[in-house]
């Protein structure tokens, strides 16, 4: 897990906080709205630079800082920013909103997720509606460590979103969404190992809806294509 801290660039000096993971030791996974948005509500811009501090070195001086030339998101996102008034709640949603950090070094103490894409095909909608996933990050710019609010039921919404019945509040777009589960390789112990998968990647939440609820964009096989090939080391 990482803590963004996104730098908007303007003469106020206007910052905020997001959320990602290590899918790579120089690589980190994130919203595409921490990256590219309409941060006064006016005018889509890119910001100016963003922090990088690992969750397990949340209180030490371990981070990288790089600039927005260091960060790749879809242009089909860039053009959807320009065209949405992102700043309110009855936005609409984008199977484009991810994107990456690119970090020039290693950070110590970090290791990176295995992760690969999750597709219908192998996880089909009757799968999500019996399993609970876990969203992970840093609520209004928590500083006590990696934490996760609230774990929620899950449902696939078509092949590019899962919506998930727990409220994410400021400071976790860009966080992980995974699902848990034991796992036995051949040979080992009974329950010898608890897995995850990376299902999707915080997007936004619809406070005003009823019920209430997020969605995340799924790491489906062309989203995960996508960041392989804009990643600036080799897996």
């Amino acid at each position: 897990m990482c803590k963004l801290e996104c730098q908007y660039p303007n003469p106020d000096g206007y910052s905020w906080v997001g959320s990602g993971i290590m899918i790579g030791r120089r690589t980190v996974l994130t919203t595409a709205h921490n990256l590219y948005n309409k941060f006064d509500g006016n005018t889509a811009t890119p910001i100016s630079q963003v922090k990088v501090t690992p969750g397990a070195q949340l209180n030490s001086n371990v981070s990288a800082t790089v600039g927005y030339d260091a960060c790749w998101h879809s242009g089909n996102w860039q053009h959807f920013v320009d065209r949405q008034d992102y700043s309110n709640d009855d936005r609409k949603e984008s199977p484009d909103d991810y994107g990456i950090i690119n970090l020039p070094n290693d950070l110590p103490g970090v290791t990176p997720i295995r992760w690969a894409a999750v597709d219908d095909q192998t996880l089909p909608a009757s799968w999500f509606q019996q399993v609970s996933v876990y969203l992970f990050g840093y609520p209004n710019g928590y500083t006590g460590g990696t934490i996760y609010p609230s774990k929620g039921s899950a449902a696939p919404d078509g092949s590019d979103y899962l919506t998930y019945n727990m409220i994410a509040v400021r400071g976790e777009s860009g966080g992980p969404v995974f699902f848990y589960y034991q796992y036995t390789p051949p040979g080992a112990a009974e329950n010898s190992g608890t897995w995850a998968f990376l299902l999707a990647v915080q997007s936004m939440t619809y406070s005003n809806a009823s019920p209430e609820y997020s969605l995340g964009v799924r790491i489906t096989s062309s989203v995960f294509q996508n960041l392989l090939a804009h990643m600036a080391e080799q897996l």
